[in-house]
């Protein structure tokens, strides 16, 4: 019998080759490179055009910290937001700008801004502290709400510029131009340095220790030694709206009063802002006692706690035409701070007599000169 042949083993399956794995893209590749803010800023007219068109959240997130854009044309550019300490800005055309605070930032310490030309520029609500403006062109710009501490304004022109509700604390403005600066309720301390011949308004108020060195004297004792101290005492005891409406009568129209400086006594006066035909009697004397009155004995209505505008019309403008001693009118005041209006007989006979003589002088029979007070002798006030 023949011998069956052993079956033949099963060849293994041919393997697949194996599919080749994607190469590995490269980190970052196809990626656009970051833009280069600083260069484009540097390019001109095109570059600013091209920041300006970025909304402000992305303008704030870009980093300027440091960087130097010194000698750069960026007129008219949008930086309202960014934070750039330390940024290097000497030199630049930035007329027109904007480089405001807002709640995405604002932040500029240490920065430089040295021979820049910052017409017109808005730098409001921003940080400024310990930056230099050397000798830069701020006729016209907006400064209100922002802090300059301990920075530098020396040989700056700020003609005309808006300086109100400022921090000024340590700032140095040595040679600088301050011609119509509005100052009203910006603060200075004894490291502020102005120009010379320069006497802080007294719409500026003194923050710090010591005596605000438009008075004389110390602690208590301090009174005004000339007009600017006299109007920063009232800015300090007379309320804030009463002041405005004290300073617009004197700002928009001259005033005439007719008064009498006694040497425990000053009265007058003085002719009403809505009614020319309406006139007041005013008194105020060593001890603090104050009062007005109309015509027809009855009291001002202006009165309440503290001296009407039109006793503060009076005082004023006798201080600044020299026919009140600004330090006995200071003492006055603040003893007058201290106690309301009165309407007693003694009162009531200083207003009477003030009227009479008033009558007089009106019908030629006595003569009495005003003096009279100009709009533009209190623009700066």
């Amino acid at each position: 019998m023949a011998k069956k042949k052993p079956a033949a083993s099963a060849k293994p399956a041919a393997k697949k080759p194996a599919a080749k794995k994607p190469a590995a893209k490269k980190a970052g590749a196809g990626k656009k490179p970051p833009t280069d803010w600083v260069a484009v800023l540097k390019s001109g007219a095109a570059g600013v055009a091209k920041w300006n068109r970025l909304t402000g959240p992305a303008r704030a997130a870009i980093p300027l910290t440091g960087a130097d854009l010194s000698g750069a044309d960026l007129s008219g550019i949008d930086l309202r937001g960014v934070s750039a300490d330390g940024a290097v800005l000497a030199g630049c055309k930035l007329a027109g700008a904007r480089l405001d605070g807002t709640r995405l930032g604002g932040t500029w310490k240490k920065a430089s801004f040295a021979g820049a030309d910052l017409t017109g520029a808005g730098l409001t609500g921003g940080v400024f502290d310990a930056t230099d403006f050397t000798g830069a062109a701020l006729a016209g710009a907006k400064l209100s709400g922002s802090s300059f501490r301990k920075g530098t304004f020396a040989g700056a022109n700020l003609t005309g510029a808006d300086a109100t509700n400022v921090g000024f604390t340590g700032t140095d403005f040595t040679g600088a131009t301050l011609t119509d600066v509005a100052l009203m309720h910006s603060y200075f301390d004894k490291d502020t340095a102005w120009p010379e011949g320069f006497v802080p308004p007294g719409e500026m108020h003194w923050h710090g220790t010591g005596t605000d060195p438009r008075l004389t004297g110390r602690g208590k004792n301090a009174a005004a030694h000339d007009i600017n101290g006299l109007m920063a005492r009232l800015h300090t005891v007379i309320d804030e709206k009463r002041m405005a409406r004290t300073l617009d009568m004197l700002k928009k129209q001259r005033n005439q009063i007719f008064s009498e400086v006694e040497p425990a006594m000053v009265r007058g006066i003085v002719k009403s802002q809505r009614d020319i035909d309406t006139v007041y009697s005013c008194v105020l004397t060593e001890d603090g006692t104050y009062s007005c009155g109309t015509a027809d004995m009855a009291q001002c209505r202006g009165l309440a706690d503290e001296p009407c505008k039109h006793l503060l019309v009076l005082v004023i403008g006798l201080a600044r035409a020299g026919q009140l001693d600004p330090a006995t009118a200071d003492k006055w005041v603040v003893a007058a701070n201290s106690k309301g209006p009165r309407w007693n007989k003694t009162v009531q006979n200083h207003i009477a007599d003030s009227f009479l003589k008033y009558k007089g002088a009106q019908a030629g029979e006595i003569d009495w000169r005003p003096t009279e007070t100009v709009p533009e002798d209190f623009y700066a006030m």
